[in-house]
């Protein structure tokens, strides 16, 4: 039964990969998840071959580009769950430039640089067939069904009291500078 099962997505559950993102496979190559087939084997996080059962496509307005300071690069919608050193699995928009993310060496590299740009185009995830972490363009991310145990609204961090406190008066000088035109 190797027929190709691919599913169309509502953007609002979109958590998935752009086109171009190549996963590590179980046989070490990389391939383009667009041309990944159900029946595939990819490699897990852990090391283990993992079976495609099935993948999920939709199209996605915007994608958040994740950099890393050695420059691996993947594009990712906002909600696309990342694993990182200092606070677990994150969706990406919780990401912040103090994380560091896992690598397919098995490091943790600091974040480059973090931001949205439009995307309007296909957008791809992979159903495997235990839930996974993967590589994607050298990044630890998860597969489709990681991603449902990661919450949708990503609470606010916390903010230190000498941090509250800076921007409290930032607030205030800028209140000020509003007050008098100057802005």
């Amino acid at each position: 039964m190797n027929s190709e099962k691919r599913k169309e997505q509502n953007n609002q559950d979109s958590r998935c990969f752009a086109q171009e993102t190549l996963i590590r496979m179980a046989d070490g190559q990389e391939k383009r998840i667009n041309a990944i087939r159900a029946g595939d084997k990819v490699l897990s996080v852990s090391g283990e071959d993992v079976r495609v059962m099935n993948i999920i496509s939709g199209i996605e307005e915007k994608v958040v580009v994740l950099v890393t300071q050695s420059g691996k690069r993947i594009r990712l919608t906002s909600d696309h769950p990342v694993q990182t050193r200092q606070r677990g699995v994150q969706p990406v928009k919780a990401l912040l430039v103090t994380d560091k993310v896992k690598t397919a060496d098995g490091n943790f590299e600091e974040i480059d640089s973090l931001y949205t740009e439009m995307y309007n185009d296909r957008v791809y995830n992979l159903c495997l067939e235990k839930e996974s972490f993967l590589f994607g363009n050298g990044i630890a991310v998860g597969d489709f069904d990681s991603q449902q145990n990661i919450p949708r609204s990503v609470p606010t961090p916390p903010v230190s009291e000498e941090a509250q406190h800076e921007l409290d008066i930032l607030k205030e000088e800028f209140r000020k500078l509003q007050e008098r035109g100057n802005i």
